[in-house]
């Protein structure tokens, strides 16, 4: 069933995985929102939660100072938004202003005052969305900014817990050459430029770190309307693709997506509703980019390992007498039964320790031929991680090489 909007953050969750859209826009199963304010309470909430109430207290401290309402700068949201006014317009020296603007001019329904009331069609699509702020600085604002002063820029703020990339940790800041090809970025700019008749836009997005240290930087970039047109065509597509779905079940799921951002908060190793199979090459990345992310155990796979364990450490106690060799005769004849051991009701203390001695290095026998089937297993799993990871390899170096050539063609 067609949605009455898609909006960028909606669509960006359709690229990333189907069947997560489906849960949120079909099923409605999204975290609810929590305020800042409720945060500092002590409300309990995920990282997303957090994260997304952050940034709504920020934007509304941008709100309040460009709309000359005394902004908060002493909580939190508002340290953060502080790091950063250095790299935008102070209000006072502007000579064009428009703050949280709805995109578009086609009327919407809402029930919710924060939600947009306009749309912007695009390639038969509806989409919604707010501009942070446009704005025209007076000519010495601009200068010392380094932003245009003939047009009016397209500013976004972005909070994030690591703005460049370290050598353990890759950061969240779009480059320019990533910014060029973002669906919120391009889609902002078509409305300014059919808004105002203008062929291209100058765009800041401006990313603050909401860590320990304090920092923030600017990403510009002048995006063309032509350019921009051309980059909403495959998002366009599947925004149409998502509103074929009816339910659930009708998105396909994206095993290789289930460990990004820590790990999806659908799957059922979280206590979602998803079971999608997760690629190893997916839960070991999930591993590596956040230590919150580890899945323990289940209780029978911790048991059945400390046992293994365990007969490895008695196997390496007793290296008196070794186990007997499994191997086959050299003349390959049948392997004689076992005679079965009897116990004598009356056996001398020797022949009692003898007996003990022998039938601990039977089970020592039986624990070493089940710890090494495992322990095979094991190497067969971590060769197919390997292949899997250099697949994947291989797969993201040919969407680097497309995408090359998308941003080659693109600021010709």
């Amino acid at each position: 069933m067609p949605r009455q909007y898609h909006s960028p953050s909606s669509n960006n969750l359709g690229v990333l995985c189907r069947r997560a859209w489906a849960y949120g826009y079909i099923a409605g199963i999204r975290d609810p929102e929590v305020t800042w304010a409720e945060v500092e309470a002590g409300k309990p909430c995920t990282p997303k939660q957090r994260g997304g109430a952050l940034g709504k207290g920020m934007h509304g401290t941008f709100e309040d100072w460009y709309n000359r309402n005394d902004p908060d700068w002493t909580w939190f949201p508002g340290q953060v938004a502080q790091s950063g006014v250095h790299l935008l317009p102070d209000p006072e020296s502007t000579d064009y202003l428009r703050v949280e603007e709805s995109i578009g001019q086609i009327p919407i329904k809402q029930n919710h005052p924060d939600k947009p009331n306009t749309a912007l069609e695009v390639h038969g699509v509806l989409w919604a969305g707010f501009k942070d702020l446009v704005v025209r600085p007076s000519l010495a604002e601009a200068q010392r900014l380094g932003m245009s002063h003939r047009d009016a820029t397209l500013i976004d703020y972005k909070s994030t817990s690591l703005i460049a990339s370290t050598p353990s940790r890759k950061g969240y800041a779009l480059t320019p050459a990533d910014l060029v090809v973002d669906l919120q970025a391009n889609l902002y700019a078509i409305d300014e430029c059919e808004r105002r008749g203008l062929k291209s836009v100058p765009v800041r997005w401006v990313y603050f770190e909401t860590k320990k240290v304090r920092r923030a930087a600017a990403v510009n970039l002048t995006i063309k309307y032509r350019d921009a047109l051309t980059v909403l065509e495959p998002h366009a597509k599947l925004a149409r693709e998502l509103d074929t779905y009816t339910t659930v079940e009708d998105a396909p799921q994206n095993p290789r997506a289930c460990g990004e951002f820590g790990g999806c908060s659908l799957h059922v190793s979280a206590g979602g509703p998803c079971n999608a199979q997760r690629s190893i090459g997916a839960l070991v990345q999930a591993r590596i980019k956040s230590k919150e992310s580890t899945m323990p155990l289940d209780a029978k796979t911790k048991a059945k390992f400390a046992a293994l364990q365990e007969s490895k450490s008695n196997e390496e106690a007793e290296p008196s007498k070794p186990a007997k060799s499994k191997s086959k005769p050299a003349n390959d004849e049948p392997k004689k039964p076992r005679k079965k051991r009897t116990t004598k009701k009356k056996a001398d203390p020797n022949e009692s320790a003898a007996d003990v001695v022998l039938g601990l290095h039977g089970a020592l026998a039986e624990a070493s031929e089940v710890y090494d089937v495992e322990l095979a297993s094991l190497e067969k799993i971590k060769a197919e991680m390997f292949t899997a990871e250099a697949d994947a390899s291989a797969a993201q170096d040919a969407v680097d090489n497309i995408m090359g050539k998308i941003r080659d063609a693109l600021t010709r």
